[in-house]
């Protein structure tokens, strides 16, 4: 039995890994922002398991989840940061970003942080849900979030192109034994980009994700990274290691969101001596 920590339960791919890893017999730990949605979870699933609300919108409030879960237990086998926002306009968090650089980046960035020594306890696994849709994302320094022209798309794809980045990164500089991958789940049957947005967009990423795949299907390749079965690839899909695109590789992008996220995180790491 592991201890698995899913951000994002209370719908999609989220929803089915906390309920098909609870019943392979893990320790799931599910962290969402609606606690009525978390409380609709508890009846189906089977102890041991915790449920944490926290606003990943709040990088407090994703501080005090990974303390609180911490609180809880003294280690955590794997870390799936898998929760993501997809306004169909601009939105500000509180604390002044893009929507979904704060959800998307930023809070998984915060979580694995907070979380390293909980998880290095256990020479635990990072997983965080990118896709190949950060194959059209370029990189730009002098713009990393899309405030002044938000497109819900370009956003989604670069925020997917930081999730790469940073797995990248973290494995690149972080002195530990815990290794971060990412996962692209294919197209899949969720309301991700549909249920925060409207009009004609809404119906476009509706009709698209009708023919993507159940997130239960989705849920194998992830089962094949808890497992072992897949090891030390840093982007899979499909059970099988995926090339990111040229733009995901170049360690100078690396570097500058690697330092960029820090500095607006106040966070440090203990790095890998040259």
């Amino acid at each position: 039995m592991k201890k698995i920590i899913i951000t994002g339960v209370t719908s999609g791919i989220g929803r089915a890994l906390l309920l098909r890893l609870n019943q392979e017999g893990h320790h799931v730990i599910g962290v969402a922002r609606s606690q009525e949605r978390l409380e609709i979870l508890r009846p189906l699933l089977k102890a041991p398991f915790d449920l944490i609300q926290a606003d990943l919108s709040q990088t407090k409030d994703v501080i005090q989840a990974a303390k609180d879960i911490m609180n809880l237990h003294e280690s955590i086998d794997v870390l799936i940061n898998n929760a993501a926002t997809v306004p169909g306009s601009l939105v500000l968090s509180e604390e002044g970003h893009e929507m979904q650089f704060q959800v998307n980046h930023l809070a998984v960035v915060t979580m694995t942080h907070t979380l390293l020594p909980t998880l290095e306890k256990a020479n635990g696994l990072i997983i965080t849900t990118s896709s190949d849709a950060h194959k059209p994302a370029k990189y730009h320094q002098d713009r990393l979030e899309r405030i002044k022209k938000y497109s819900l798309m370009g956003a989604y794809s670069e925020t997917k192109l930081y999730n790469l980045l940073f797995t990248k990164a973290f494995n690149r500089f972080v002195d530990t034994n815990v290794f971060a991958c990412a996962v692209h789940p294919g197209l899949v049957n969720t309301d991700l980009g549909g249920k925060d947005t409207k009009g004609m967009m809404q119906k476009v990423w509706r009709f698209l994700a009708r023919r993507g795949i159940t997130p239960e299907a989705s849920t194998q390749t992830y089962v094949d990274l808890i497992n072992g079965t897949l090891k030390d690839h840093e982007y899979v899909s499909d059970r099988k290691p995926s090339k990111p695109t040229k733009v995901a590789l170049n360690n100078s992008n690396q570097d500058h969101l690697w330092h960029h996220t820090n500095t607006l995180l106040n966070i440090k790491w203990k790095t890998k001596k040259a």
